[in-house]
Parts: C-alpha cells; sequence; structure tokens
C-alpha cells in the first residue's frame, strides 16, 4: 500500500464510527424531524432507478461500470421499500409508530 491509501484507510475507519450512530442517537428519543428526514431521503432514491435505465440504455452518458450501477438500483430498491414501509406505519401507527395524537 502506498502511503496515501494507508492515511485514507485509516481516516475513513476514524470517521465512520462517529456518523453511524448519529440516526440512532435520534431514534431512540423518537425525534420526528428525523423520521421526516430518513423518508424523504429514501422515498428520493426512487429516482434513481429510472436515471440507471437511461444510463444503461445510452440516453445518458454511462458515469459508472455496469456492475455498479446495478449496485446503485439494488440500494435505491431496498431504500424506497424502506420509505414505503416508514409512510405505511405512519399511516396506521404515528411517527415511529408511538401512536397518533388524539384530536382535542
Amino acid at each position: 500500500m502506498r502511503g496515501g491509501s494507508v492515511v485514507g484507510v485509516a481516516w475513513m475507519w476514524s470517521g465512520a464510527p462517529c456518523g453511524r450512530p448519529r440516526p440512532l442517537v435520534g431514534i431512540v428519543p423518537h425525534w420526528r424531524w428525523l423520521f421526516w428526514l430518513l423518508l424523504v431521503a429514501f422515498g428520493c432514491m426512487v429516482l434513481e432507478i429510472p436515471a440507471t435505465v437511461l444510463q444503461l440504455t445510452g440516453v445518458l452518458p454511462n458515469l459508472f461500470p455496469v456492475w455498479y450501477s446495478l449496485c446503485r438500483v439494488g440500494v435505491a430498491i431496498i431504500a424506497v421499500l424502506i420509505a414505503t414501509w416508514m409512510a405505511r406505519i405512519y399511516r396506521h401507527h404515528g411517527v415511529w409508530a408511538m401512536g397518533k395524537k388524539k384530536k382535542t
């Protein structure tokens, strides 16, 4: 390994533990804004699917290798399924499935 790649790997692994717990910290106290942020972020990944199809058919320039584009489509499909599940849970049980607020 060259010196630059060792530094890059060390930087990635030192930053990863700091970034990953953030959503978990918001889920435990049931932050409503985090629920909506995740729902919108996962829902917007539906745009990745037609964009990749257009890239693979040659309508748009293909910026990535085919295997990488197909992996991104797989991740996008999973994210859209999670967003759909979150929307369904919200309609039935409220944010974070804590129950809907009672109207007074």
